[in-house]
């Protein structure tokens, strides 16, 4: 058989052809738990079902033990745990170390009596000379009632009177995920976003609430600049990326997020930006590679000036052709004109026998004439 060794009790005993035991210097009406293991001339071993006995009642002892400081419980809230103490009690006949106590805990105000206590409520401690008991483990803003009962050696008893508590409230803001590093990635009239959810102690991942906070300058590093200089551009709850749309061309946004648990504690990832591309072809460099003129650095501004946005790559081209729905304007326009114009996606398409990637170099080639090739 499996070894077998002793790891909670007490060895009081071992011997040949042993059939009993007596437990003795206990007080009254105290408990034990007794097990006997069997082990022959080989050394194997088995184990007999362990057993409970109690001492006899003070049977002469009929009076209750008095609850100390007339019952008083104080309860004590903290973070996660509540701290209870009480004065120990006293009895005529049991001395104050043999008091036995027996400590029980309810969500509701409902453990008033021993035999409500037992109804009602969890036993969470018992033992002799209890004073205090702490309840730990426990969430945001949770009430928990405790009560005591005191046994003398004849098992008369006397209750406590039940005290609760709360525990802290949830003041701890979220943390932002992977430092509070906020992704930001500009295209075609807008910037998408993405993030690492943050944690909280107190609210599930899935239920912070995120708030998208952009503005044109870098001022909302921070609550307070956020307050003063923000503009929320979205929301969601439980959400890790968000598009910023209906920008412009060139549209330069500083973007930051702010995340807040259930009981609306902020925190603030960290402010970073992106800018949408300059044109439908991601850039307008070729324009200022061939206008030398031009200032390189306003480069889309000075060509939509110079052909007084009749170009639909210039950010008033929409505003020209009312009839047209602004977040396909480009699309309407293009099938308008079947694509002839070099901003449409499928001009190159039109002109098989141009190379798709020189297709700008060799259309102007053909056609020295047009805008895109000045």
């Amino acid at each position: 058989m499996d070894d077998m060794t002793t790891t909670s009790g007490n060895l009081v005993t071992e011997g040949y052809a042993l059939s009993e035991y007596t437990v003795d210097g206990l007080g009254f009406n105290q408990k034990r738990f007794i097990n006997v293991i069997v082990e022959d001339g080989a050394g194997n071993r088995a184990a007999y079902t362990a057993g409970e006995g109690s001492s006899l009642e003070d049977v002469s002892d009929v009076t209750d033990p008095t609850a100390g400081d007339s019952g008083t419980i104080t309860a004590t809230g903290g973070e996660f745990q509540i701290e209870y103490t009480w004065t120990a009690a006293t009895d005529t006949e049991t001395p104050l170390s043999d008091l036995y106590y027996y400590v029980y805990a309810s969500e509701s105000n409902n453990i008033s009596d021993v035999a409500a206590m037992q109804a009602n409520g969890t036993l969470v401690n018992e033992g002799k000379g209890l004073t205090s008991h702490t309840l730990t483990g426990l969430g945001y803003s949770e009430t928990w009632y405790l009560n005591v009962y005191v046994v003398d050696c004849g098992n008369n008893t006397a209750a406590y009177t039940a005290a609760g508590d709360i525990t802290d409230p949830d003041d701890d803001p979220p943390v932002p995920g992977d430092s509070g590093t906020v992704t930001a990635l500009g295209g075609n009239l807008q910037i998408s976003l993405s993030w690492t959810a943050a944690t909280d102690l107190g609210t599930a991942q899935n239920d912070l609430y995120y708030e998208i906070i952009t503005s044109t300058s870098g001022n909302i590093a921070t609550l307070a600049d956020i307050s003063a200089n923000g503009t929320s551009s979205g929301n969601g709850t439980g959400i890790t990326s968000y598009t910023l749309d209906g920008l412009t061309y060139g549209d330069t946004r500083y973007v930051t997020i702010v995340v807040s648990d259930a009981e609306g504690n902020p925190a603030v990832y960290t402010m970073t930006s992106a800018t949408t591309n300059s044109c439908e072809y991601g850039s307008c460099d070729e324009y200022c590679d061939i206008n030398a003129s031009w200032d390189s650095t306003n480069c889309l501004d000075d060509y939509c000036v110079y052909y007084l946005d009749n170009d639909p790559i210039c950010p008033n081209y929409c505003s020209m052709y009312g009839s047209m729905d602004p977040d396909n304007c480009l699309m309407e326009y293009c099938s308008s004109i079947t694509d002839n114009d070099p901003i449409c996606p499928g001009y190159c398409s039109m002109y098989g026998w141009m190379d798709a990637g020189n297709c700008p170099d060799e259309y102007c080639d053909a056609n020295p004439t047009d805008p895109l090739c000045y």
